[in-house]
């Protein structure tokens, strides 16, 4: 659907019902009246310096649902759409108003994760209810616009409430394995799910989203005092060599 939107390039801008007169190229076109007129000129300079520094066209295009938004080949005519180009769609008729038209381009700098991610990150019941649309569609053009002048992301930058307070459950699941583990003797074994819990799901999506250490430190802590708490409560049996110990002395009597 992507590639239909978006794919082939056309010389000049034809005139079409909706577009905007003029030889004057818009690169944000609101037709659901979400953004102020100073929102609008600013996503405007923002587009212009980005394409002017990257060569990358980044568009925003809002719809209302009342078949005012012209037809996707006559603003893909407009834009002179090629491989390069990106719109960001707000549509207020869907459940999540935020979509991405993109071609086989951006796909070499932009996974198609991060899409998702920008999507259920912005366009969520939650964010909308809270910030509002006009927000919504500035959070995804600014996370696309750092990240092409980046070179490419995985991740969306940022972290968000929702991805932080994912992190904690495996981190304290992951201190609970390892702490067992010491006390029963049985780290060696435990090791793989330690890591998965502990690395790849409580520490790896932050670094890969933020440099602000203090999330790490926060995880880190909170996984040795779980570890900790569990090498040291004797419900899961005495600590490694102390039942020796204790038959030891009881051989000598």
């Amino acid at each position: 659907a992507a590639a239909a939107v978006l794919g082939g390039c056309a010389a000049g801008a034809a005139a079409a019902p909706g577009l905007p007169a003029g030889p004057e190229v818009h690169r944000v076109l609101d037709y659901s009246h979400v953004l102020t007129a100073s929102e609008v000129d600013a996503l405007e300079g923002r587009a212009e310096a980005l394409e002017q520094a990257t060569g990358w066209k980044l568009r925003v295009l809002t719809r209302d649902g009342k078949e005012t938004a012209p037809r996707d080949d006559a603003l893909r005519r407009y834009w002179q759409a090629d491989s390069k180009t990106i719109v960001v769609v707000e549509d207020m008729k869907n459940p999540n108003p935020l979509s991405f038209f993109y071609d086989d381009g951006a796909k070499e700098v932009l996974s198609y994760f991060f899409f998702s991610e920008l999507q259920s990150r912005f366009g969520s019941v939650f964010f909308v209810r809270d910030h509002g649309l006009a927000d919504a569609v500035q959070s995804s053009f600014g996370a696309i616009d750092t990240c092409l002048r980046r070179g490419g992301c995985a991740t969306v930058p940022g972290l968000d409430d929702a991805t932080r307070q994912l992190t904690y459950w495996p981190v304290v699941a992951g201190g609970l394995v390892a702490g067992f583990g010491l006390r029963a003797s049985l780290l060696p074994y435990l090791s793989i799910p330690t890591f998965i819990l502990f690395i790849a799901l409580g520490i790896l999506p932050i670094t890969a989203r933020t440099d602000d250490l203090r999330p790490v430190a926060e995880n880190v802590f909170w996984f040795l005092v779980c570890a900790g708490a569990l090498y040291l409560t004797p419900i899961v049996g005495p600590p490694p060599g102390q039942g020796k110990n204790t038959e030891s002395a009881e051989d000598e009597e």
